[in-house]
C-alpha cells in the first residue's frame, strides 16, 4: 500500500509528463501557424512582383521604384486609396493613371 505522499508524488509526475506534451503540442502548432504565415506572405511577394512587372516599372531602376513604394506607403491608412491617387491625374494626358486588372 502506498502512502499519501507516493501518490501525490505520481499524481506531480504525471501532470508534468501531460505539461511537457502539451507544450510540445503547442510548439508545434505555433510551428505550423508560422510556416503558414511565411507561405502566404511569400505568395503575396510573387503577385505583387507579378503586378510590378506586369504594368511595367521593372523598366525603372531600384531607386525611382522605391520612391514609388515610399509615396504608396502613405495610402496604406488611407480608406479608399485607389480613388485619392486616381484623384492625383495632375500628369500630361499620355502618363494619366490607370488601374490594371488583377489576376
Amino acid at each position: 500500500m502506498s502512502t499519501r505522499v507516493e501518490r501525490l508524488r505520481r499524481t506531480e509526475e504525471r501532470a508534468k509528463a501531460r505539461l511537457a506534451a502539451d507544450r510540445q503540442r503547442l510548439l508545434r502548432v505555433q510551428a505550423a501557424q508560422r510556416a503558414e504565415a511565411y507561405k502566404t506572405r511569400i505568395h503575396r511577394q510573387h503577385r505583387v512582383g507579378a503586378m510590378v512587372a506586369q504594368a511595367g516599372l521593372f523598366v525603372l531602376d531600384d531607386p525611382t521604384i522605391w520612391g514609388l513604394v515610399q509615396c504608396l506607403a502613405t495610402l496604406v491608412e488611407v480608406p479608399n486609396p485607389v480613388a485619392v491617387l486616381g484623384g492625383r491625374r495632375q500628369l500630361p494626358a499620355p502618363y494619366n493613371l490607370r488601374v490594371l486588372p488583377v489576376n
